[in-house]
């Protein structure tokens, strides 16, 4: 049941690259599921618990990811709120187990909080997704098929508005 579920949301979990510091969405280049990170973890999908949200409020994210191996680097994955011009309005940097202690194949779910303050505009904001090492800061790079492509994806956008529930 949960495989089914997985393959469901990578159907449904649009996700591109794009070159640009500034995004452009006709530089955005999409990409299919599972994503590789480094040659060593598989970003599966993701599932956005509400598209849009309050100024005031909180964005949800669940996301999976599937080890190729044991990991040793200390990771954290980043999630950012961005704003038409890529500036982040809110992030969080979260990794609630311990990379080295996952199993190759298994899956895990991370959830991720995204406060959005009383002082964020009105408007449509872009999700970006990464990990990186936290001991020198280094993002892993995500592939497509051999060539390093992004360390960053962009996902889904959220709507920042006044009448969300």
């Amino acid at each position: 049941m949960l495989v089914a579920r997985i393959e469901a949301l990578a159907r449904n979990s649009p996700a591109v690259w794009s070159p640009a510091t500034e995004l452009q969405i006709a530089q955005a280049h999409p990409l299919t599921m599972p994503v590789d990170f480094n040659h060593q973890l598989d970003f599966l999908g993701y599932e956005l618990l509400n598209r849009e949200v309050r100024p005031d409020g909180e964005i949800q994210l669940l996301t999976y990811w599937r080890p190729r191996q044991v990991i040793l680097d200390p990771l954290r994955i980043f999630v950012h709120v961005l704003d038409a011009h890529s500036a982040v309005v809110s992030g969080q940097d979260v990794l609630d187990m311990l990379p080295w202690d996952w199993q190759a194949g298994d899956v895990y779910v991370q959830l991720h909080r995204l406060p959005i303050t009383s002082e964020t505009a009105v408007g449509r904001y872009w999700l970006e997704l990464g990990l990186y090492r936290t001991n020198d800061l280094q993002r892993w790079p995500i592939y497509d098929g051999e060539a390093a492509v992004a360390d960053r994806l962009l996902l889904q956008t959220v709507e920042v508005d006044n009448l969300a529930q």
